[in-house]
């Protein structure tokens, strides 16, 4: 797969707003892209398909709502708070073009050099003065008229539930409707309150400022491979990892497949069997922050909390089903019934600012999100994807006909190709 880049076009807000700048949170301290594929069939072979010039201005359009991201972060060199300085000095937007690959090849080659020709690159990104918190890159395929966007959004702009939130607003300019839930931009609603012991809507804040480093220039992609699990699948699997729970207690489907996925990782990272733990989960839960702080659906930023559970491997490997699903539901109601832990924190507590890297695993669920809602009045995507710059990861996708889940599970190579759910 060839992909030639043609032109590289500055897009900046339809209607200018005055500069302001936005304070970030301690929850904005994630210094990567989150990077989304999607891949659009010309199924009707539109002469037209996804036209560059309209999908610009309706971006032009809803940036107007969304002015932070054609902004920059900066640092207060009097006191080192992070910021984001919105001055519109616009987003990069890159047309290519592909060559050599029919759009159905496309959407189930996880290759890490495919999935990277379609995000915007760094050596593109070096040519900006900033760190983008938006890029976007639209591919169109010569065979037949389809066309791959590729959307990278920084995360200390951003989490999941804002980025899709965004994404859907979009979609909706691009439609020409009406946006349904308009953005909030305001993070101050995390500072401390002196009144109530440090706490806010009860929960404890340890320091409401964002003094981490400015993030980082780099966009890439790590290894990866789709795994889908249907709905009869994971029903399956819950009755399985069902069996011996004691009456009382109850285990989730999402509680299953974080389960069913570490036993077999597990199995083929051969961590020895004697270890204590096989690492550290953690899942990022965008609503239990929102929730506690009673945030508005349209709170664009990062707020999510972090869950840890240690589990043997010698346990995970030979141990009970039921066991394993039941420890990740008693963690995770720990830390929904809990006061809300700084991914910040519990990395200095956890891993002693060193990444652990034997046993460590990642969970992010978005398969609530409506990752297959961008619609920008060409249809809806047949295949989306995150292509994402992390190891040792597994991120949950809904599908596009909403029978059951895609995770996508991100290690090396070798350990891609002997995973294995049959």
């Amino acid at each position: 797969m060839s992909v030639v880049i043609k032109e590289t076009h500055n897009i900046q807000m339809l209607k200018p707003k005055p500069r302001t700048q936005i304070p970030l949170s301690k929850f904005d301290t994630i210094s990567c892209y989150i990077n989304l594929v999607y891949f659009f069939k010309n199924v009707h072979n539109e002469f037209d398909f996804m036209n560059v010039q309209k999908i610009q201005n309706s971006l032009r359009d809803i940036l107007t709502d969304y002015h932070p991201l054609t902004g920059a972060i900066i640092k207060n060199e009097t006191d080192n708070q992070l910021l984001i300085d919105c001055d519109d000095r616009g987003i990069p937007f890159v047309t290519a073009e592909g060559s050599s690959a029919m759009i159905e090849q496309l959407e189930e080659d996880s290759r890490t050099e495919t999935l990277e020709s379609f995000i915007v690159n760094n050596d593109i990104l070096n040519k900006v003065t900033r760190v983008p918190l938006l890029a976007v890159q639209h591919t169109k395929l010569v065979p037949d008229g389809s066309v791959v966007i590729g959307i990278s959004i920084h995360h200390t702009a951003a989490d999941g539930a804002a980025a899709f939130g965004f994404l859907e607003n979009w979609s909706r300019k691009a439609r020409h409707e009406q946006i349904l839930v308009p953005p909030v931009h305001v993070r101050d609603i995390f500072k401390e309150d002196k009144k109530d012991n440090g706490k806010q809507n009860g929960v404890k804040l340890s320091n409401e400022k964002n003094n981490a480093a400015p993030p980082k220039l780099h966009n890439a992609v790590k290894p990866s491979k789709r795994f889908h699990f249907s709905n009869d699948q994971l029903n399956k699997l819950r009755e399985v990892y069902s069996t011996d729970i004691p009456k009382g207690k109850w285990v989730s489907t999402n509680d299953v497949i974080v389960a069913h996925l570490t036993r077999n990782i597990t199995r083929v990272r051969n961590i020895d069997s004697n270890a204590e733990a096989t690492g550290v989960f953690i899942c990022a839960i965008a609503c239990n922050v929102r929730e506690k702080f009673k945030l508005s659906k349209g709170y664009f930023g990062n707020a999510f909390c972090t869950i840890s559970a240690l589990l043997p491997v010698s346990k995970l490997i030979n141990g009970s089903r039921s066991e394993v699903a039941l420890q990740i539901r008693e963690t995770i109601s720990k830390v929904e019934d809990a006061d809300i832990q700084f991914f910040e924190d519990w990395f200095k507590e956890k891993s002693k600012g060193q990444i652990p890297t034997e046993g460590f695993l990642v969970f992010s669920n978005w398969s609530k999100f409506p990752a297959y809602e961008l619609d920008l009045g060409y249809g809806k995507p047949t295949r989306f994807r995150p292509a994402m710059d992390l190891e040792n990861a597994i991120v949950f996708s809904g599908t596009a006909n909403n029978n059951g889940i895609d995770a996508f599970i991100y290690l090396k190579n070798e350990q891609l190709d002997k995973l294995n759910f049959d």
